[in-house]
This record gives structure tokens, C-alpha cells and sequence, in this order.
């Protein structure tokens, strides 16, 4: 009977190391260089497009990548610093090594859906550019604050010293469990238990910079409270408004239609004169180069 136990211990014993380490393997190997490639917004809309950030808009300003050229009043920014030491929801930006440049998912390690390039400003922070404003210009950031904040963080955007947008955030109190993890995703958000102040960690920060239109500004960005914490501005660009009419773009999605069946697409059958004829008003389709087999479904 003791050996038998003793066999069942050393299995078990066996099975929680491989499972230890294959869960080492998948977050280090895997989800945190996922999360170090995430899709950064500003950078896609100034590669592709104004799509990511705004139809209407394109980057003027990475404001994250326009760090070693700015500013900034951190008085507590070592102390943060050494706090922030180690932890894998708000670690440097490799591509903008700076001080106040962050790569953060404010308490989910490896969810690279929560990633931003962000602006570190551990409250009370401000950071100050010298920029050109353009026509129509916007600025489009996500505000946040790390789990554990002791007070809410106003965050004010000045230009010229005159105040142009403000948003108070309060803070996420902190889990004791891992947010990534299958426990927050799946119970926590799936049926929107009320343990947050809020459902987002990342909130909407905008100001209209269109009353400085085509000069030359002094852009101020501040977290301000009277306690300590973790404050940061994700992906905040200065947007400028594209000009010309613009072009929509329509996902037309079918569960089952399969676009061997489309006109649109090359099928001569005329099973779908609907969608041809929405098609027919947008670009033209590439026609499928496989002919139709089976049964499909019409419009």
C-alpha cells in the first residue's frame, strides 16, 4: 500500500513540474511576445491609413514615438519606476526606449487586446511638446490607471496653458487572481459582475485642437491627484483631418453564402441579383476562379 502511494505521489509530483513548465513555455514563449507585437493603432493608421484611429483623421503626432523630444515633470518617476520593476502589464516600450515610454496592459499581463504604447505619468506627471497644430486637429488617446490606486487621477490636456479637455478616472481596485486568466475573462466580464468602478480599464480621452489650427502650440499633458499613482495615456496621437470625400468601406458577411454563388464574384447563374447589384456601386470584385458546385444560397 506505501508504495503504491509513493508511485502516486512521484506521478503527481511529475505532472504538476511538466504542466509548470509547459505553462512557462506558453507565457514566455509565446503570449508575452505576442503581446510585445501587439497591433499598435498609431502605427498602423500612419503605415495604412487613418482607419484604426479615425476614417476621417491621419497622425500628425506619435506622441509616444515624439518622447526624447518632449519635456516632462515626473517628481515621483523613480519611486514608480522601481515599483514597476519586474512586472510584465507595464514594461519599457523596446521601440521608444524613454523613460516615460511603457508598454502596458494595466493588470493583464498577457492580454495583448489591453496593450498600449503608453505614456508613463506617475501622478502628479506632466509631459510638454512644442508642435504644430493642423487643420482640424484632434487629440485621441486611452487613459488608465494600474489596479490599486489609492485616489482618482484627473487628466487635463492644456494648450498654451488654457485648458482644453479634462476626465477624471477613478481607479481599478486590485484582483487577487491573474486578469488574463480564464477566471476574469470568462465569469468577471462574460456576466458583468460589478466589481469594478468601471467595464474598461482603458477610457476615451479626446480634446478639439481645431481653435489652433495651423500654429505653432505648446501641448501640455498631466495626470494630477493627491495620491500616489500609476497614471498613463495610451497610444495618444495628434490627429489631423484628411482631406477630400470619404470612402466607406462595408463587410458584407453571410454565414451561408459562399461566394462561389456570387455574381459579384464570376457565377453567371443570377441566384444573387441583390448583392450584385450593392456590389456593382463599390469597387470592383476580383471574380472567383472556381466554379460552382452544389447547392447555394440566394439573396
Amino acid at each position: 500500500m506505501k508504495r503504491h502511494l509513493k508511485i502516486s505521489a512521484v506521478v503527481i509530483v511529475a505532472v504538476a513540474v511538466v504542466i509548470g513548465a509547459l505553462s512557462l513555455i506558453w507565457q514566455f514563449g509565446f503570449v508575452l511576445p505576442r503581446v510585445e507585437r501587439f497591433p499598435d493603432p498609431v502605427a498602423i493608421a500612419k503605415a495604412n491609413g487613418p482607419a484604426s484611429t479615425d476614417y476621417h483623421y491621419a497622425v500628425a503626432v506619435d506622441l509616444v514615438g515624439a518622447l526624447p523630444d518632449v519635456e516632462f515633470s515626473t517628481p515621483k518617476l523613480a519611486e514608480a519606476a522601481q515599483q514597476l520593476a519586474g512586472r510584465a502589464d507595464a514594461r519599457p516600450d523596446p521601440r521608444t526606449p524613454h523613460p516615460l515610454a511603457r508598454l502596458v496592459t494595466l493588470g493583464s499581463s498577457s492580454n495583448y487586446r489591453d496593450a498600449r504604447r503608453a505614456i508613463h505619468l506617475p501622478a502628479p506627471a506632466s509631459v510638454t511638446y512644442r508642435i504644430h497644430v493642423p487643420t482640424g486637429g484632434a487629440l485621441r488617446a486611452d487613459v488608465g490607471l494600474l489596479p490599486g490606486a489609492t485616489g482618482p487621477v484627473r487628466f487635463v490636456c492644456r494648450v498654451n496653458g488654457n485648458e482644453a479637455a479634462s476626465l477624471t478616472v477613478n481607479p481599478l481596485p486590485p484582483f487577487p487572481y491573474d486578469e488574463s486568466g480564464w477566471f476574469y475573462e470568462n465569469v468577471y466580464r462574460r456576466w458583468n459582475i460589478a466589481l469594478e468602478p468601471r467595464d474598461e480599464r482603458w477610457l476615451p480621452f479626446e480634446a478639439d485642437l481645431s481653435a489652433w489650427r495651423d500654429t505653432d502650440v505648446v501641448l501640455e499633458l498631466s495626470a494630477e491627484s493627491d495620491q500616489p499613482a500609476q497614471a498613463f495615456l495610451g497610444a495618444p496621437a495628434v490627429l489631423e483631418r484628411r482631406s477630400g470625400p470619404a470612402h466607406p468601406v462595408i463587410v458584407y458577411i453571410a454565414d451561408g453564402c459562399n461566394t462561389r454563388y456570387l455574381g459579384a464574384y464570376g457565377n453567371g447563374a443570377g441566384i444573387t441579383p441583390n448583392i450584385d447589384a450593392f456590389a456593382a456601386r463599390g469597387q470592383p470584385s476580383k471574380p472567383s476562379s472556381r466554379p460552382p458546385t452544389g447547392r447555394g444560397r440566394g439573396s
